[in-house]
């Protein structure tokens, strides 16, 4: 019976991530300051990436 229980309270938070994750991406990506902050900052974690993995690095 615990396990059930357990198992349930886990997807509920699964879930609540879920839907609190969407929600936030949404109102980044309608918002064209925050949405262009965030491109900024996925280039520069992929510039990062690859120069720790010995890749080529262009800016």
């Amino acid at each position: 019976m615990q396990d059930i229980i357990t198992r349930g309270i886990d997807a509920l938070d699964r879930l609540e991530f879920a839907q609190a994750f969407k929600h936030d991406y949404e109102a980044i990506r309608t918002d064209p300051d925050a949405w262009s902050e965030e491109v900024s900052e996925r280039e520069l974690w992929e510039l990062s990436s690859r120069a720790l993995s010995g890749g080529s690095v262009r800016m």
